[in-house]
């Protein structure tokens, strides 16, 4: 059997490194703030969506700005879950769960 490689799909570091990126992503829009966000997102990272049949495309700085104006967790109702990581060499898929939004 070959040696694992840190691009192997199976490297459990990578999938913890790609996990904590997220979580402070999650955690950075939960409380507005924009330190935690800004470690998690490049500075040239876009967003891409669609809502209400409205197709945005937008800088990062953006999504920035909406979570300090309204950080998610000010209700108390919001939680965020990783339900899913797929990785396919130097690229990867994050799946997550919201609600309370």
């Amino acid at each position: 059997m070959d040696a694992v490689e840190p691009t192997d799909q199976y490297d459990i570091d990578s999938y913890d490194a790609i996990y904590k990126v997220v979580d402070l992503a999650m955690k950075g829009a939960a409380e507005g703030d924009l330190a935690k966000l800004g470690a998690a997102f490049h500075a040239d990272a876009r967003m891409y969506g669609e809502v209400y049949g409205q197709r945005y495309d937008e800088p990062i700085a953006a999504f920035f700005d909406l979570c300090k104006r309204h950080p998610l967790g000010q209700g108390g109702r919001y939680r965020s879950r990783i339900v899913d990581i797929t990785r396919v060499g130097a690229a990867a898929m994050v799946m997550v769960a919201e609600d309370g939004c």
